[in-house]
This record gives C-alpha cells, structure tokens and sequence, in this order.
C-alpha cells in the first residue's frame, strides 16, 4: 500500500482546538482591556468636571456651608467646561446633569469639597 500525504482528521481537530482556545484566550483579554479603558475613561471625565466645578467656585467666590447641587448648564454658560461634552459611559450629552458639592470641614477650620457627579438631573 501506498502512503499518502495529508493530515488525518484527528490532526485537523486538534489544530482546530488549538485555534479555538487562541481565540478565546485573546477575546478576554481584549474585552477586559476595553472595560478598564471604559472605565477610565469615565473616571477622567468626572475628575474633568469635578476640577470644573471647582475652580467655578474658586473664582465666582461661590460659599458653600451645605450640600449645593451645581448645574453642568451653569458650567456652560460661565464658559468652565465646553457644550459638546459627552458622558463617555452613556454617550449622552451633559448639558441635563449637575455636580453635588458638599463641603467637609476639618479640625482646623480648612474646608475642602467633595463632589458626586449626577446624570440628567437625578
């Protein structure tokens, strides 16, 4: 008998499992890298607005004594942060969101903010 060239079909299937868990392997890596970008992304675009807001108080000479809720609108139209903003986590626009400052005062009298981003007014 003669010998033929080729592949058995065993041989095909385990390079095609070998290809398949290839696959797989690099689509969580990849997915997992696009989420933590995501996120990034979000956490940049709040500190973004967060430094807005505050030098929107710093300079209006804004006094905060309780939680106040700052609009992105008022940002706007003081010229703190630019009208095509988007949110990159919903991809909506923030013109409708606003800012919750609530001011913490240490032992020493020194007050800083803290701020809490809130979609569409909610």
């Amino acid at each position: 008998m003669k010998k033929r060239a080729g592949f058995t079909l065993i041989e095909l299937l385990g390079v095609l499992v070998v290809i398949g868990l290839i696959g797989i392997v690099s689509f969580v890596t990849i997915s997992n890298t696009v989420k933590r970008t995501s996120d990034k992304d979000y956490e940049n675009f709040k500190e973004n607005l967060y430094l807005s807001t505050e030098t929107y108080i710093e300079t209006n000479n804004v006094e905060i004594n309780s939680e106040e809720v700052i609009s992105t609108q008022t940002l706007i139209s003081e010229g703190f942060i630019k009208d095509n903003i988007k949110n990159p986590k919903t991809n909506k626009s923030i013109l409708n969101d606003s800012i919750k400052v609530t001011p913490n005062t240490d032992q020493n009298g020194n007050v800083e903010y803290s701020y809490s981003y809130i979609e569409n007014g909610e």
